[in-house]
């Protein structure tokens, strides 16, 4: 259906459909005779189209001459399917019967429409994507300051004691030594569970 276009001719006055070409039947799932019978006013059209779309057949159908519209609306073919359609119409007035009419072309977009409403999806899941990534980029940021912090205070204690040991053993007493070689441990026991902790998150 994508790419045909169905012309026909519209009494505005009366509401009626004066000509229906054969593709723009078929854009319908009808014939010719079929539409005109079933789908030959605006109001029949109408009547398929969901309330939404009810703005747009006020468009066309006003009866006023000399103006041009292009307007997009879903209707219902014959076997009940909605389809989107656009409808690019002028008006003008009649020498044969002094009645305001319309002529125009149609065309079934709902192809259009739906690759539309999919790169709609693409990109605002796109969009989601990229926050959780930006989300989860801060969160590594501030999980590696956090464990920076952790990590360095109980290597800064090992250090630390390791060198009063190394410099001032000779004065201190064995409590104390007994004290820094506990605080060593302890510390190099912290810095083992942290690292455990490390692996595990990282598997």
């Amino acid at each position: 259906r994508l790419g045909h276009f169905g012309t026909w001719v519209w009494d505005l006055v009366e509401d009626r459909c004066l000509f229906c070409s054969e593709e723009m039947a078929a854009l319908y799932g009808m014939t010719v005779e079929g539409f005109l019978r079933e789908r030959g006013s605006h109001r029949r059209i109408l009547a398929e189209a969901p309330p939404e779309d009810h703005a747009a057949f006020e468009e066309i159908a006003m009866p006023e001459a000399e103006r041009t519209y292009d307007v997009e609306f879903r209707s219902k073919t014959k076997d009940g399917d909605l389809r989107y359609f656009r409808e690019i119409g002028r008006t003008f007035l009649s020498e044969t019967t002094g009645r305001i009419c319309s002529i125009g072309v149609t065309q079934d977009i709902t192809a259009i429409k739906d690759t539309e409403f999919e790169l709609r999806r693409l990109a605002e899941e796109s969009s989601q994507l990229a926050r959780l990534a930006e989300e989860a980029n801060r969160a590594k940021s501030e999980f590696l300051a956090t464990m920076s912090h952790e990590l360095r205070t109980p290597l800064n204690a090992i250090i630390g004691f390791s060198e009063m040991l190394l410099t001032l053993e000779a004065s201190l007493s064995p409590v104390q030594v007994r004290d820094y070689h506990l605080t060593i441990r302890e510390s190099g026991r912290h810095l083992l569970s942290l690292i455990n902790d490390i692996l595990d998150l990282a598997r």
